[in-house]
């Protein structure tokens, strides 16, 4: 997608402001990876359409530029009297207000697949089962993202409290998350296109790579293709 919306802007032969395209691209990558959730926020790369980007740079710069470039704003008192200390309450609002978002999309998920499966979470509890055959089991629970397994958990009246994570502990770790990821996510992925920019051979790779692991069809499942894709990554590895 990355790749499809950038040769659009191309096309014309202008420059391209590719870093808000890398940004969105790598927050996609990394809640896809960390929830199984698609925001589908790349077919719509407007800076104005998705605000959560400008609220992470902004948040950064509060927390590591500012100290290093304006010392003096170390003082809570300096820092609140030119305004940042305003701005940041609102870019904390932006963030938590998004990580509830994935965490809302991610329950909804987990109720769904529950009420398709006929379990009754509030008055039974969560029904776990379980093959004899652990080593031949295709229990699904083993696929589960981090944020699927507390949410079960966080449902689930048989474990007790103490030992379950709590909503807003959940919504900081997915924001810690988001956050470590951006800045490496984004620095891989630059260096990812321009690989592919400047190396034909590469490029080539990279096409028979993605036929072997799709083939033809192009309706396959977001875990399908991770699976493939880890796959692929595992076979490299050992061989």
């Amino acid at each position: 997608i990355l790749a499809d919306n950038l040769g659009l802007q191309a096309v014309n032969g202008q420059p391209v402001e590719a870093n808000y395209m890398l940004g969105l691209s790598s927050f996609s990558m990394i809640v896809r990876t960390m929830a199984g959730v698609d925001l589908k926020i790349q077919q719509n790369f407007q800076r104005e359409r998705f605000t959560f980007i400008t609220m992470v740079e902004e948040y950064t710069r509060f927390l590591f530029m500012f100290p290093i470039i304006k010392p003096w704003l170390w003082m809570p008192e300096v820092f609140a009297l030119f305004g940042y200390k305003k701005q940041e309450i609102y870019a904390r609002k932006q963030t938590r207000e998004l990580g509830d978002k994935i965490i809302a999309k991610v329950t909804a998920k987990v109720i769904q697949e529950n009420a398709e499966k006929g379990e009754n979470i509030i008055r039974e509890g969560i029904v776990r089962k379980s093959d004899s055959n652990s080593e031949n089991s295709t229990d699904t629970a083993l696929l589960k993202n981090f944020i699927e397994v507390i949410i079960r958990d966080q449902m689930d009246p048989t474990i007790p409290r103490e030992d379950v994570m709590t909503h807003d502990d959940l919504i900081s770790e997915v924001l810690t998350i988001i956050f470590a990821g951006m800045d490496t996510t984004k620095v891989v992925n630059n260096i990812i296109l321009i690989m592919l920019a400047l190396h034909p051979k590469i490029q080539q790779g990279v096409y028979d790579e993605i036929q072997a692991v799709m083939g033809q069809c192009i309706s396959l499942q977001l875990e399908t293709i991770i699976t493939a894709a880890v796959l692929g990554k595992l076979s490299r590895f050992w061989s």
